[in-house]
């Protein structure tokens, strides 16, 4: 089975206000350090990388197109030269907007990189400096035009439920991204995750947290825009309406629980029912690497019911849900004498069961988490 292939490059032009990701402000040398640490890394994986084991390739962040172009490309060669890219069907990379430029359009280009990933996050001038971010739209566009000329698979990332941002906001970064005309969408709710300055600042109420109420407007408001011209495939994610297939392949390798391979620190991997991560320090990574250690500091050996269990997190993101055959023919068990709060679900609505595919009402998608822990740990839920 084909597999999945993630890197992540952990550093930043400057850390954002809401992001609680691994990532760092760094020098040219700690970089280039770090892009010679990953070819460590991946021949310490020589098993992985010695059959055409890899159809997806993801380089994430952080910020992957900050670092110099000569580095980029470096990694680009290092990967080439460890993987078939006749054999991927889909090769990704990060890019912030103040990124995007020809020089670097042409070198993904080279390098047989088919899609790209944007975070937009907002237009608004207002909540960018919230968030510790700067670009300007005008210059932006032109340098996305010229990327649709090369790659025409690229997905944007919008954010919703930030402090300060009104519905206003909202529309007209909405308007903003359809004039743009995106193959794929990610839109999202902010999460204040600990250890972040936006957090900070609630915690000692310099800001106030978007009410449930405007928050919920905002998604009605999100699918009123965007439905007549895209399709919400996953939670959080849409894909242009076409005869082309827009959906993130790498990405659904995560919600069909599928394996996949991490490199770079704190990078997680899902190998012969095996959980692993890597280490957040950079310190403890290159020290483990120089005595040809990988560098993993997480291990989870998944049981049967384990690895059940994380189908249903994983695969009732998706809006068409898990097909209940395929559960049978992986597990040799039905889906519902494993889960037996399943029945009750779809009889109070909160699940639908309809053409062998069991599915979270989508009505209550925004309750996701809950119906979760009902199906999975059987607690008592009578919130909603």
């Amino acid at each position: 089975m084909n597999k999945g292939l993630y890197i992540h490059i952990p550093f930043c032009h400057s850390i954002c206000s809401y992001c609680d990701f691994c990532k760092r402000v760094s020098t040219i040398s700690q970089m280039e350090k770090y892009i010679d640490y990953l070819e460590k890394e991946i021949n310490l994986h020589s098993n992985l990388f010695s059959n055409n084991t890899f159809d997806t390739i993801y380089i994430g962040g952080g910020t992957p197109s900050m670092i110099p172009l000569n580095f980029l490309e470096k990694l680009f060669i290092l990967l080439k030269n460890k993987i078939d890219f006749n054999n991927v069907k889909e090769f990704t990379i990060e890019i912030n907007p103040e990124d995007l430029s020809v020089d670097l359009t042409d070198l993904l280009v080279k390098y047989k990189v088919n899609r790209v990933s944007i975070g937009i996050q907002t237009f608004s001038e207002k909540v960018l400096l919230l968030i510790g971010r700067k670009f300007n739209f005008e210059l932006f566009k032109q340098a996305f035009e010229y990327l649709k000329t090369k790659i025409t698979n690229i997905n944007l990332d919008l954010m919703y439920a930030i402090p300060t941002q009104t519905l206003s906001d909202l529309k007209d970064s909405i308007e903003k991204v359809l004039e743009l005309n995106p193959t794929h969408l990610s839109i999202y709710s902010l999460i204040l995750e600990e250890k972040t300055k936006l957090y900070f600042d609630l915690m000692n109420n310099k800001i106030k947290p978007v009410s449930e109420d405007l928050e919920l407007q905002m998604v009605d408001t999100i699918h009123k825009l965007i439905f007549p011209k895209y399709e919400m495939y996953e939670i959080s994610n849409y894909k242009l309406k076409s005869d082309n297939d827009y959906e993130s392949i790498h990405n659904l390798k995560y919600w069909q629980n599928k394996e996949y391979l991490g490199i770079g620190i704190s990078s997680a991997s899902y190998i012969s029912d095996v959980r692993f991560k890597n280490t957040e320090s950079l310190k403890e990574y290159y020290e483990l690497l120089d005595k040809s250690i990988l560098p993993i500091v997480e291990k989870e050996f998944l049981s049967e019911q384990d690895k059940k269990k994380y189908e249903l997190i994983v695969g009732l993101r998706l809006i068409k849900g898990i097909n209940v055959d395929e559960y049978f023919n992986k597990y040799q068990t039905s889906i519902f004498d494993d889960f037996i709060t399943i029945k009750d679900l779809i009889d109070k609505g909160y699940l639908e069961y309809f053409n062998q595919q069991l599915f979270i009402s989508p009505k209550y998608l925004y309750v996701m988490n809950s119906i979760l822990e009902e199906i999975i740990w059987g607690k008592l839920w009578n919130k909603y």
